[in-house]
């Protein structure tokens, strides 16, 4: 054989160019595109709080973490500088869960908690251990010594061995975020920060009847998209309705099949989402970068243009992932009621109370806000919760009878008694005793700690 056949037979011959991975060429065009943008003037609408161009950032800034995960080969140097060139407020501590650092993969539950709902969150915490039996570690977030000092901390400490503290403000800069007034919005902050791949992001006031842990694996959404979001109750109201409308109308966007399949799109509700539980799985790079935008919207110049439309952080953990067009997933029923059976000046049987309440996948109590006390906001009323009767939420209309507003945080809804459904029945009223019962202990042990 000369070196002709030598040649056609490849034998002998150098190795062609390796021709790159789609996945590599995924995170090359979208790292020229976000390199682009940042060094062109869009990046004063970067800044400010645009949320239709950093939506398009955060798009293919996913796209960009789902391809360097994808493939180990990528050079990864260009998609951290882009991260902190975009998002230099944020500050990674060695203990943040971080995608593509991760070398555990934990579950746990993030709350934040301050001197003013110290023991709203007590509940919180002692009820998760001691009645429905949580194994998750918890971690609290507080804004400084200002917002829980010292001695309060290790007040806290005292509720669970395990409980780790995480002053917020260690990661991020203070002069753009704004933890120290942040209040709600605080959240997704500390969800960001939390060493957990798997966060469960709950407000503290919010009481669960069962165990959380399980949901990762139960529940097709979150498995699907990385997110669960939870609906507000179907109460009427255009505010926020026609608000979200006319965002997407300015910048030609559809709603998502998500979105308009809601009774929130279609009937005009008040309010979307309930974000007393949040459920986000940070391996999901979708499900990361739409938290990562929620809490750009909750930074304190953006969060000064969006609260005076919305109610706090609630709708803003969905809206992101709508606008950057990510899946994302809610559970179907909204919000019901937990409370006693009473009698409205009609004769109709209802059930009022400040307790709006979440149901499993089978109908029963999950979990539900505004804490054990019967009135959470008047601090001379020391009565404990009624957790005796239940209406589960709905899926497809607005309940019948509607809800009634009374004052502060109290609805009521009327029902047929026969459709008000005992706790007891449900299998959970020795749950409902357990919580109101370490809602005394703690209480009497906070009495007894600060004198």
């Amino acid at each position: 054989m000369d070196k002709h056949d030598s040649a056609k037979s490849g034998k002998g011959s150098l190795p062609g160019p390796k021709i790159p991975s789609k996945a590599a060429q995924i995170a090359h065009d979208a790292t020229i595109k976000l390199q682009y943008a940042m060094n062109s003037s869009t990046i004063s609408r970067i800044e400010g709080p645009n949320l239709f161009s950093m939506a398009r950032h955060i798009s293919t800034f996913a796209r960009l973490l789902e391809a360097i995960l994808a493939d180990l080969s990528i050079d990864r140097r260009p998609f951290l500088d882009l991260r902190e060139r975009y998002f230099g407020w944020w500050k990674p501590s060695s203990t943040t869960h971080l995608p593509w650092e991760a070398i555990t993969n934990t579950t746990g539950i993030v709350l934040t908690a301050g001197q003013g709902n110290m023991a709203l969150a007590a509940h919180a915490i002692r009820t998760l251990r001691n009645v429905v039996n949580t194994t998750l570690p918890i971690q609290v977030a507080y804004a400084g010594d200002d917002d829980l000092p010292a001695h309060k901390r290790r007040i806290m400490r005292a509720l669970d061995p395990q409980l780790e503290l995480i002053n917020i403000l260690d990661h991020y800069d203070e002069d753009v975020a704004g933890l120290r007034s942040g209040g709600y919005a605080m959240k997704p902050f500390a969800a960001l920060a939390s060493s957990f791949e798997r966060v469960i992001i709950i407000d503290a006031d919010t009481i669960f009847m069962q165990r959380p842990d399980e949901w990762f694996e139960e529940h097709a959404g979150l498995k699907r998209t990385g997110t669960l979001f939870f609906h507000d109750r179907a109460y009427g109201g255009r505010k926020t309705t026609d608000w979200v409308k006319n965002l997407l109308k300015e910048s030609g966007q559809k709603p998502s099949t998500t979105l308009n399949s809601t009774l929130y799109w279609r009937e005009e509700l008040e309010h979307q989402q309930e974000s007393g539980v949040v459920y986000f799985d940070k391996a999901i790079p979708g499900a990361f970068m739409s938290l990562l935008f929620t809490t750009y919207m909750n930074l304190q110049h953006v969060r000064a243009h969006l609260y005076g439309q919305v109610s706090g952080d609630k709708e803003t953990f969905w809206l992101a992932a709508e606008l950057a067009k990510i899946p994302y997933a809610f559970h179907p029923t909204y919000a019901g009621i937990i409370g006693p059976i009473s009698t409205n000046v009609e004769g109709v049987p209802e059930i009022c109370s400040p307790q709006p309440l979440q149901t499993d996948l089978y109908g029963r109590p999950f979990w539900f806000n505004s804490g054990l006390m019967e009135d959470k906001t008047n601090a001379e009323n020391r009565k404990y919760a009624n957790l005796t009767y239940y209406i589960p939420g709905g899926t497809r209309k607005q309940p019948v009878g509607g809800w009634r507003f009374i004052h502060d945080h109290t609805f009521c809804m009327g029902r047929s008694v026969e459709e008000m459904i005992s706790v007891k029945d449900a299998g959970l009223g020795e749950v409902a005793k357990g919580l109101i019962d370490e809602a005394k202990a703690v209480d009497e042990m906070f009495r007894v700690t600060t004198g």
